[in-house]
């Protein structure tokens, strides 16, 4: 891949809050899903899989990475789960 960013950002793909999305990088191979750690904090983002996006990529792998709501954006779990369940 020529540059770092993800291909496209499919913003509200899967919900209405601006934290409800996925970027995808890579155009080519087998579909990996991630899931970002980061105890359902604000703070961390799904930028923290996108090294790990960008090796997949380099193996041959199309990476789908996906953010979800956060603590601190004004949803409380168990509503935090949702995102991630889906």
């Amino acid at each position: 891949m020529s540059s770092d960013r993800p291909l496209r950002r499919v913003k509200g793909s899967y919900g209405s809050h601006p934290s409800q999305f996925v970027e995808y990088f890579g155009d080519t191979g087998v579909c990996i899903g991630l899931i970002h750690g980061g105890y359902w904090r604000d703070r961390y983002g799904l930028d923290l899989m996108d090294e790990l996006a960008l090796d997949l990529v380099a193996r041959g792998y199309r990476v789908a990475n996906v953010e979800y709501r956060r603590l601190g954006q004004g949803v409380h779990w168990p509503t935090l789960l949702d995102d991630v369940l889906m």
